[in-house]
């Protein structure tokens, strides 16, 4: 039998606190069969920034679901050549499952037009967006009938999911010395100060 999955994307550089839950309260919402975790190989939308290494930041999204059995790290992004495209990625396991949820954030939302063939992210997944504060109430759900009426859009939303943790704050308390200890799971916070990661050069 087909299954029911949704997929987390990101760069994860690092993971935190706050992904965890949002993949598992999608899961949770949507009775899905599980998640994929899956980091980013060489994202588009972040060319030129100065991203962790990829052993890295996969190491860091094992050790932060290894106690999630419904969280399954995915390294399909990472063994493509060239840039991390959605579209590619859906077209390659679309035949695997049932029906797949793309999660994504609020900003993602009023961007997704920019990406690389958005009608084919809208064809093969159902959206699922985590509503922050970002935008006005009626400038995000006017938003949603827009890709609706024109793409065909299937879009689900997470309400209220104002998550205050950031990767970039992560990175901001390490290389200052702060405690990042409530941002990230016991694993992931050792692994970041075992390896050195994110200190000021």
């Amino acid at each position: 039998m087909k299954r029911n999955i949704g997929i987390m994307g990101g760069t994860f550089n690092p993971i935190h606190n706050g992904h965890l839950l949002l993949a598992k309260n999608t899961c949770v919402k949507f009775n899905l069969d599980q998640i994929l975790v899956m980091p980013s190989g060489h994202p588009p939308h972040k060319k030129g920034q100065d991203i962790l290494d990829v052993d890295h930041r996969c190491q860091m999204v094992r050790l932060a679901i290894q106690n999630e059995p419904n969280l399954i790290f995915s390294d399909i992004e990472i063994k493509r050549n060239g840039y991390s495209y959605t579209a590619d990625t859906l077209t390659d396991i679309k035949d695997i499952y049932n029906r797949i949820y793309f999660i994504i954030g609020e900003d993602s939302l009023f961007n997704i037009q920019t990406w690389y063939h958005p009608e084919i992210t809208m064809k093969l997944a159902t959206l699922v967006v985590a509503k922050r504060d970002d935008h006005l109430s009626n400038e995000f759900y006017d938003q949603i009938k827009y890709l609706k009426d024109t793409y065909n859009a299937e879009i689900e939303v997470l309400p209220n999911f104002d998550c205050p943790i950031s990767s970039s704050q992560i990175r901001l308390n390490v290389s200052n010395g702060i405690s990042i200890k409530e941002m990230v799971p016991n694993a992931v916070e050792d692994y970041i100060l075992d390896n050195k990661l994110y200190l000021n050069k």
